[in-house]
């Protein structure tokens, strides 16, 4: 297990506070994520309530894997987008520039108990390893969604850090990929997430709950799974 100690920013840095999108939103009372939380695989029941409701906000443990094998989070999203850097890898390192990645600068606006979630285009790069695992769980947020790649698996793995990813893969995001936007609309697995929705993920999947209908949301998952374990 790494001792790398890590830190994370209080206030979002000048090189990216243009990017913010939002610095305030919405987000749903932290009883109905604890109601989630508190269930066992509570995303498929939640998927049979979203179809009924005529939203799109499911996605596959195929298409975002969890790296740990069990549990649930559930949270409001905060969410990073990133695109490839300009330059090359080479010719970053020749001019001297910095890397452009945002995690910290989203974390500094998130809550606890939040969810990071982080649009990379499904990129076989990392932006997600093992010091962001540490400073996510510092921060005290619940979990992250990568749709791109993340590294460092067995450290993330040892401090018990939820990850839910598209791909791993040992190549830096560092002068490959530039956090564009924070708090803005991203896409994750090909479910729109906006800041303040409801992310609920398990080993099935994860669940993308427009933060409006949280509330109704529960209420019906509840009563279905009441149904269902009558039939039982």
């Amino acid at each position: 297990m790494s001792t790398r100690r890590v830190s994370y920013p209080k206030t979002v840095e000048k090189a990216v506070a243009d990017r913010v999108a939002l610095r305030r939103f919405p987000r749903p009372a932290r009883r109905i994520a604890q109601a989630f939380r508190r269930m066992q695989d509570p995303t498929p029941a939640i998927s049979d309530v979203l179809d009924t409701l005529g939203v799109n906000g499911v996605v596959s443990s195929a298409a975002l894997r969890p790296v740990l094998a069990d549990g649930v989070i559930a949270g409001p999203a905060v969410t990073l987008r990133y695109a490839p850097e300009r330059l090359t890898v080479t010719e970053g390192h020749r001019r001297g520039e910095k890397g452009k990645l945002g995690h910290m600068d989203a974390m500094a606006l998130a809550r606890r108990g939040d969810v990071l979630v982080i649009d990379g285009g499904g990129a076989e790069i990392s932006i997600f390893g093992g010091l962001a695992a540490r400073a996510l769980l510092k921060a005290g947020l619940s979990g992250v969604v990568v749709d791109a790649s993340c590294r460092d698996l067995e450290e993330i793995r040892s401090l018990g850090c939820p990850v839910w990813s598209r791909h791993t893969s040992p190549r830096s995001g560092r002068l490959r990929m530039e956090a564009v936007e924070i708090n803005g609309v991203v896409d994750a697995g090909g479910v729109q997430v906006r800041p303040g929705d409801l992310i609920v993920a398990d080993g099935n999947g994860i669940a993308v709950i427009p933060a409006g209908m949280a509330a109704d949301v529960l209420k019906a998952v509840q009563e279905l799974l009441r149904a269902e374990t009558g039939t039982r």
